[in-house]
Formats: structure tokens, C-alpha cells, sequence
């Protein structure tokens, strides 16, 4: 009788992922790194930017459940910029950084969500 190993079958390769929402996700992160320097510069300038960014995350929690509807948030935003203007920070970098987080919250999410499948197997 032969003594063989049995190898559990590998993990599907994962996509690369959509190019656009690659992109997407870097320009979310450019705007979130342009909010820093604020921070040396105006630290209450910097307080209100990150209020701003935080009262538009939490619609996005609301309204937004994936990374696909935030890419088209992001080329429509509607109404959902009226209160984020700021002086020291442009309305769609707001926007941006908010997209960062929301997309890194639904990373998250997706994540604990494979986990528990794993779990319940």
C-alpha cells in the first residue's frame, strides 16, 4: 500500500479587480492624504474637515452598501454634498475621503460575513 499525502484543493484564485474601482479607490486615498497636511497648518481647520468627512460617512452608511455604489456616488454625488463644504478642503476631496472610509467599512463587513459563512460550514 502506498503512503500519500492528500493536499485540501486550493482557494479559487481571486480576480484582480475592477480597474475602475481600483482607480476610484486611489483617488479616495489622495484626497484622504491631502486632508494631513491641514493638520500642521490649522488643527482647527483640520477638526472641521474631519467632522465634515465624518457627517457625510454616516449617510453613506445609510444609503451605501457596496463598493460599486460608491463609484457611482462618487460620479453623481446629488444632494448628498450640500452640507460638507469647508474652506479649507474642496467639497469632492470631503467626498473622497468619505469613500475611503466607507469602502474599507465594506471591505470589513465582507470579510466578517466570509468568515461567519466559514464558520456556519
Amino acid at each position: 500500500m502506498e503512503d500519500t499525502t492528500t493536499f485540501p484543493p486550493a482557494s479559487p484564485v481571486q480576480p484582480i479587480g475592477d480597474p475602475g474601482l481600483a482607480a476610484a479607490r486611489r483617488r479616495w486615498r489622495a484626497a484622504g492624504d491631502r486632508l494631513w497636511p491641514i493638520v500642521l497648518a490649522d488643527g482647527e481647520a483640520y477638526q472641521q474637515a474631519a467632522a465634515a468627512v465624518g457627517r457625510l460617512l454616516e449617510r453613506l452608511r445609510e444609503e451605501i452598501h457596496s463598493l460599486e455604489e460608491l463609484v457611482l456616488l462618487e460620479r453623481e454625488p446629488g444632494n448628498r454634498m450640500t452640507d460638507v463644504a469647508h474652506p479649507a478642503v474642496s467639497g469632492p476631496d470631503v467626498l473622497a475621503a468619505a469613500c475611503a472610509l466607507r469602502a474599507d467599512e465594506i471591505d470589513a463587513e465582507a470579510a466578517v460575513a466570509g468568515h461567519d459563512q466559514k464558520e456556519g460550514s
